[in-house]
């Protein structure tokens, strides 16, 4: 066991979970896939990020499973997490919205 992570959810993720791009030219949103299930973030709007939400795609219907705010650029910690533990796991939730939130601040130098 790495990083406090239960056997239960070693169990039940067979496979890792990789956050990619959703389209070449937009960087605005990430998805992954766990359980045959497509997972995307996207940013609530274009001028700011600091607020996502993370939809799921079944069928090609779209369901909203979480959303996340991060904290202001002058703030160092913080930030809240809102979501559906029926339809999606509270690790996986956590794990992919510090995923996001790293890559951005890679990305904008914040």
């Amino acid at each position: 066991m790495k990083y406090g992570i239960t056997k239960e959810f070693e169990l039940q993720n067979r496979h890792p979970i990789t956050l990619k791009r959703t389209t070449m030219i937009s960087s605005r949103s990430e998805s992954f896939v766990k359980d045959s299930v497509i997972y995307i973030w996207r940013f609530d709007k274009k001028i700011n990020d600091f607020c996502m939400t993370l939809y799921s795609q079944r069928g090609g219907i779209e369901e909203i499973v979480a959303k996340a705010r991060r904290p202001w650029h002058f703030e160092n910690t913080g930030g809240c997490v809102i979501m559906d533990e029926s339809k999606i796991d509270k690790l996986t939730v956590v794990l992919t919205t510090l995923a996001m939130w790293r890559k951005l601040r890679l990305r904008t130098n914040r």
